[in-house]
């Protein structure tokens, strides 16, 4: 829904601004196809709008004259626009103006600083981040928390970080209370295995948490922005090719920090072999050469795979039937070894582990890893991702 800043507030909604802003806070007066309304944005990026209704029956009217008064309604909404509460509704009461106006801003202050002392710092910065279209999920380990930010904001939480990924922090904790936040965020980039991609610069010395957490967010927001078309389907494998620094024509491909080799665009000569030419140093050929390929995408895998990486292209929702070891399945690895497979037919998730031996017991499959963890696969013919 398209919003409008309208004109300076009439004398009704001046008395309001003036004690909210007496207290720190920055109304704006908003406008829409439902009416006008005074707006509050909070440190989350949550929102409570002010309307009043009017003597001539409109019901969101927050620009109108004192003699046309009736009652003021607040109402709170959190960034995602999927919670709300009724803050304050004077509908009925027959209050006259300057008394409702005194007790909706009073109201008002009073819900926001007890909703912002409940805040933590990764409140502040989910709010900051959603400002700018991004999604920010909990994430810890051994006792330290961050946030984890998907490159893609449509990535569900189960997949972030089996995609490019941004895990951001504060020390070790992400969650303390506002007024202990005391170092900036940090953002740092790691693609769909874990592996560390790159660090973003930390907001200036001497920021606030409100000034940090949109630093953060906006930084994360022009990475994604400026290196989106850097990364190789499926987002899995971790695969990026960029620029390299000598020529426009030469790209590096990169996995994490790792430099797996070099694709030379030719496709300005419209070559029937193929205008991308790829050169790895673990290539079978003497000179490093991979061959040459139609896309940079396949340039890209073709490389990766002279490494014995990105299996992921190759990965089928299959039976095991016909399999030779060794193969690969996708799941989750658990601290204690075991593996829970990756069950979602319709899309690849998880990381490849290595099976090397295969048994049949008693009509059940059951895989074998090289330091002998037992991987149970069901019946002979339940599907996994597989990748021979």
């Amino acid at each position: 829904m398209t919003t409008q800043t309208t004109t300076t507030p009439a004398p009704a909604q001046s008395p309001l601004f003036e004690k909210l802003r007496t207290v720190g806070l920055s109304p704006e007066m908003w406008g829409d196809s439902a009416g006008t309304y005074v707006l509050l944005t909070l440190a989350d990026a949550s929102q409570i709008g002010i309307s009043a209704t009017t003597t001539d029956g409109a019901e969101v009217q927050a620009h109108h004259e004192v003699e046309e008064h009736r009652s003021w309604q607040a109402y709170w909404n959190d960034a995602d626009q999927e919670h709300f509460a009724t803050v304050y509704d004077s509908d009925g009461d027959d209050k006259e103006c300057a008394a409702d106006t005194a007790a909706v801003a009073e109201a008002v202050i009073a819900y926001i600083r007890e909703h912002e002392s409940t805040l933590t710092e990764a409140d502040v910065l989910r709010g900051a981040l959603s400002t700018c279209g991004l999604t920010a999920y909990d994430g810890g380990e051994g006792g330290v928390s961050w946030l984890v930010v998907p490159f893609n904001p449509r990535t569900a939480e189960d997949s972030a970080r089996l995609e490019p990924h941004f895990l951001i922090s504060s020390g070790e904790d992400a969650r303390r209370p506002v007024p202990q936040h005391d170092e900036p965020w940090g953002a740092s980039l790691c693609d769909g295995l874990g592996d560390y991609v790159d660090t973003l610069d930390a907001a200036p010395e001497g920021a606030s948490l409100a000034e940090d957490s949109a630093h953060c967010a906006r930084a994360i927001a022009e990475y994604i922005a400026a290196h989106r078309r850097e990364w190789i389907a499926p987002a899995s494998t971790g695969l990026r090719v960029v620029p390299d620094e000598v020529g426009t024509m030469k790209h590096d491909v990169l996995k994490g920090t790792q430099h797996l080799g070099v694709i030379f665009d030719e496709t300005p000569a419209r070559l029937a072999r193929g205008g991308w030419a790829t050169w790895s140093p673990k290539a079978a050929s003497r000179d490093g050469i991979v061959g040459f390929f139609t896309t940079k995408e396949a340039a890209a895998l073709a490389i990766a795979r002279t490494w014995g990486l990105c299996l992921a292209e190759a990965a089928e929702w299959r039976t095991l039937k016909g399999i030779a070891t060794p193969f690969f399945v996708y799941g989750d690895v658990q601290d204690d070894g075991r593996v829970w497979l990756a069950r979602d037919r319709k899309q690849l998730t998880g990381t490849p582990v290595k099976v090397v031996r295969l048994t049949t017991e008693a009509g059940s499959r059951y895989g074998y890893t090289a330091s002998g963890q037992q991987i149970y696969f069901g019946g002979t013919a339940t599907k996994v991702w597989a990748a021979a």
